[in-house]
């Protein structure tokens, strides 16, 4: 039974100095905020450019997130989305 008691007791210290290390945090100095956050290239598009994607969710999410960009950075941009024989695919119209 003291044999249990002591391995449990050491079990715990175990488990507690492990929590430590992992809740430990470290600050990191010199490291530069990316400039680029996107995922898509909305930026580099023209009117009449497009990306095809196979998957409808990623097109989705495309779509959703053409939409934020062009709330915040070119109000007068339109994106539509189609479906197309491979696929579907993201257009800028203007």
């Amino acid at each position: 039974m003291l044999f249990a008691l002591t391995l449990g007791a050491t079990l715990v210290i175990l488990v507690v100095v492990l929590l430590r290390e992992l809740m430990m945090v470290h600050i990191d100095q010199g490291i530069a905020l990316p400039t680029n956050r996107s995922k898509y290239p909305f930026g580099e598009m023209e009117a009449g450019d497009s990306i095809l994607f196979g998957v409808r969710k990623q097109a989705e999410s495309c779509r959703v997130a053409a939409l934020r960009f062009t709330r915040v950075h070119q109000p007068k941009w339109v994106f539509t989305l189609r479906k197309v024989d491979n696929g579907w695919r993201l257009w800028r119209i203007s």
